[in-house]
C-alpha cells in the first residue's frame, strides 16, 4: 500500500470512529445524563467523550508508536499534568454552562 492510500485511509478510519463516538455521545446526552444530577452527573458526561481517543490509540498501536513518540517525557510531567488539567477544567466549565443554559431555554419555553 503506498504512503497516501495508507493516509487517506487512515482519515477514513478516523471520521468513522469520530462519526460512531459523537452518536454515542449524543445518545448519552439524550438519554442518559437527564436522569442524572451532580457529580455523577459530570462524571458520565466526561466519559462518554473518552471513546474519542480510540482512533489515537489504534493508530499508535498499528504504527508501533509509543507515548514517548507522541510527545510524553518524564522531564515534562508536569507541564503535561497542568496543562490536561487545565483542558479539563475549561472543557467542563464549557459543558455546565452549555447544560445551565439549555436548561434556562426549557424553562422559559
Amino acid at each position: 500500500m503506498t504512503e497516501k492510500k495508507k493516509h487517506v485511509l487512515t482519515n477514513i478510519i478516523t471520521f468513522i470512529f469520530v462519526l460512531v463516538a459523537l452518536l454515542g455521545v449524543g445518545l448519552v446526552n439524550r438519554n442518559i445524563l437527564p436522569s442524572l444530577s451532580g457529580f455523577v452527573w459530570v462524571l458520565v458526561a466526561t466519559v462518554a467523550w473518552w471513546p474519542m481517543l480510540l482512533p489515537t490509540v489504534f493508530f499508535m498501536r498499528r504504527d508501533n508508536e509509543t507515548l514517548k513518540d507522541i510527545g510524553f517525557t518524564k522531564e515534562k510531567i508536569l507541564q503535561q499534568l497542568l496543562s490536561g488539567i487545565l483542558v479539563a477544567i475549561g472543557s467542563l466549565a464549557i459543558l455546565i454552562s452549555c447544560a445551565k443554559k439549555r436548561d434556562l431555554e426549557i424553562y422559559i419555553l
